[in-house]
């Protein structure tokens, strides 16, 4: 048997298995010597692995790969740990309090330097 029609063969012993054609699969395995010590390892690999099926993300994510899209912000932000996501926050609530305070001390400053100064009459 040619290499060729080995791998044909070969092939169509597995898809026969991955459609539940057991019956048939080991058949085809019985026309060639060669087959069956593979037919064992197709059958230990069959049982050894369960198909598993993707999650919606990896999903989403795939296809925005394969069309070349950029992820959404929100998918981008879903991804950051949760400590990144408390720190973004506090410093932004120090950074508006800082801007509070500065502007409310640039006000009383004015307010300050406009009473001092001698009004002209």
């Amino acid at each position: 048997m040619s290499e060729v029609e080995m791998q044909n063969l070969l092939d169509a012993i597995t898809e026969s298995l991955n459609k539940g054609q057991d019956g048939y699969a080991l058949r085809l395995a019985q026309t060639d010597p060669n087959t069956t010590s593979l037919m064992n390892v197709i059958l230990s690999l069959r049982h050894m692995f369960k198909p598993q099926q993707p999650s919606d993300r990896f999903m989403r994510q795939l296809k925005r790969d394969l069309m070349g899209e950029a992820p959404s912000l929100v998918e981008r932000l879903a991804g950051v740990p949760a400590r990144v996501h408390l720190a973004t926050g506090i410093a932004a609530g120090v950074a508006g309090l800082m801007l509070l305070l500065r502007r409310n001390t640039r006000d009383a400053r004015k307010q300050n330097n406009e009473m001092t100064l001698p009004q002209e009459t």
